[in-house]
């Protein structure tokens, strides 16, 4: 039993290491808007908004020395890095990019028929949040 048990601790440890962000440099300011979305989720939030996730990547300084029309460029960067160490999850779909759900769990603790659906209409992808009272 010990023996499978180190060699799924191995496996484990080998999968880590082909993640696409080990072994490379974070800036800085990624670790600084992960521990500001941290403080926030200790607060209640769950997801913010883009505007919101403008204010915290600016107060953070992933926009620092970035033209303005690079920000949002800026910003889908540092949260597909916050989204692969697990800090955060952002939907790729392009209609839904711009909501990030900084506390994770609180999409897997939504119940079935509060469950977030999404729905095409004419080319168009809609989330629903469904909430019973």
């Amino acid at each position: 039993m010990q023996t499978s048990m180190r060699d799924m601790v191995q496996a484990i440890a080998q999968m880590a290491l082909q993640e696409p962000y080990v072994g490379n440099k974070v800036p800085a300011s990624y670790l600084m808007l992960g521990e500001m979305i941290q403080w926030k989720r200790k607060r209640g939030v769950s997801l913010l908004n883009w505007s919101e996730l403008q204010l915290l990547a600016e107060e953070a300084g992933v926009l620092a020395g970035a033209d303005p029309s690079e920000s949002e460029r800026c910003i889908h960067r540092a949260t597909t890095y916050l989204n692969q160490i697990g800090n955060a999850f952002r939907f790729e779909i392009k209609e839904l990019s711009k909501m990030l759900i900084i506390n994770p769990d609180w999409l897997s603790n939504v119940r079935f028929p509060e469950i977030a659906l999404l729905h095409t209409v004419a080319n168009h992808i809609f989330l629903v949040l469904i909430f019973s009272s």
